[in-house]
């Protein structure tokens, strides 16, 4: 099955879940959501550009331990206040289709 309008639907909710919980890094992010969702690193970049865009994450540089600094996403207010409604609507979301489709 194609499930790939789902992930486009839910994957701004998931990066920014993941980084209300704490600040996080491009590969770190794809990392954790490929271990859930089949996704690519350039999908997670793309998310995280137009959130950024939208002011709901900033970035600043980190040394790594090796190699270059990394760029770390910081989770704003802004983006904490969307996280939040973006949880409660695919919650109600999740209810209603289950109704749905389990009990018809």
């Amino acid at each position: 099955m194609d499930n790939a309008q789902f992930k486009k639907g839910i994957l701004p909710l998931c990066v920014l879940t993941l980084l209300s919980r704490e600040d996080g890094y491009g590969y770190d992010l794809t990392t954790r959501i490929a271990q859930e969702l089949d996704v690519r690193a350039g999908t997670i970049y793309l998310v995280l550009g137009r959130l950024k865009e939208r002011g709901y994450v900033t970035t600043y540089l980190k040394e790594a331990e090796k190699g270059p600094a990394r760029k770390y996403y910081h989770l704003t207010k802004t983006g904490r206040t969307y996280q939040n409604q973006l949880l409660e609507e695919w919650n109600r979301f999740c209810e209603s289709t289950g109704r749905l489709l389990n009990h018809g």
